[in-house]
């Protein structure tokens, strides 16, 4: 619980947090740096733009395609799309639908000598 907020954890192997997330009437909400931010809004239209916070900073969020649909081992799944980006670098692309939540997700970082790389989720 968060105020009189529900929040789900999302947590790794070792049980740290990865996300604390819930699901409010404008889409997705993400809890970092103490505050709740928007992270997949919904319903969203294309090029929509919004702030929210990822690893330490703000992060730019893009409503990238609505309507597609994804195939993962679940099935097709109708998404949207959104990617966010920190100083013109696009940091992690996500698939939302508000039944499934992240169908699916990516996660770029930089490598000081190997450059640019993609971690899927």
């Amino acid at each position: 619980m968060i105020g009189s907020d529900k929040w789900f954890v999302i947590t790794d192997s070792t049980q740290a947090a990865l996300f604390v997330l819930i699901k409010k009437a404008d889409g997705l909400y993400h809890f970092a740096n103490s505050s709740p931010y928007l992270l997949c809004k919904f319903p969203g239209t294309v090029n929509d733009t919004y702030t929210s916070y990822n690893n330490g900073e703000d992060e730019l969020i893009t409503v990238k395609e609505v309507g597609s649909t994804v195939t993962v081992p679940k099935g097709d799944i109708v998404v949207n799309r959104y990617e966010g980006e920190q100083g013109a670098i696009i940091k992690d692309i996500i698939w939302y639908n508000p039944n499934f939540w992240f169908v699916k997700k990516e996660v770029f970082t930089t490598n000081v000598l190997l450059g640019l790389h993609r971690i899927e989720d």
